[in-house]
């Protein structure tokens, strides 16, 4: 086995792995509730490989292969650097490429509702 760090390229394995860990005890997780209530690999693929790092970007991932196919993935990132902040300044760039447009008032919506005065998101 090997450890290696994501890149661009690893798009569609992070965003099949984001979806898997937040639904880890839930039904749902967290991007399916604010985006609508539907998986969207498309959308969190291009939020994986944006400009401006936040917790979903490439760049704070690592990438577990074996044989050349990859296993597992983990993430980290600080939450003051990276959050949610940075996050909701990245979709823009997404919904330009995808002209998904509704999907960044609606985090931005859930974001001001639910986290107004969070220090560090």
């Amino acid at each position: 086995m090997q450890i290696r760090r994501a890149s661009a390229n690893d798009a569609y394995i992070l965003a099949k792995a984001i979806l898997i860990a937040e639904r880890a005890h839930v039904t749902k997780g967290i991007l399916e509730v604010i985006l609508g209530g539907t998986e969207d690999k498309c959308f969190i693929h291009h939020l994986s490989t944006t400009q401006i790092p936040h917790l979903f970007h490439y760049s704070y991932y690592l990438i577990a292969e074996e044989g050349g196919f990859p296993i597992g993935s983990l993430g980290g990132y600080s939450s003051r650097i990276s959050g949610y902040r940075s996050l909701q300044k990245a979709i823009p760039e997404v919904d330009q490429k995808l002209n998904f447009p509704h999907k960044a008032q609606i985090f931005r919506n859930w974001h001001q509702e639910y986290f107004p005065v969070c220090k560090g998101n």
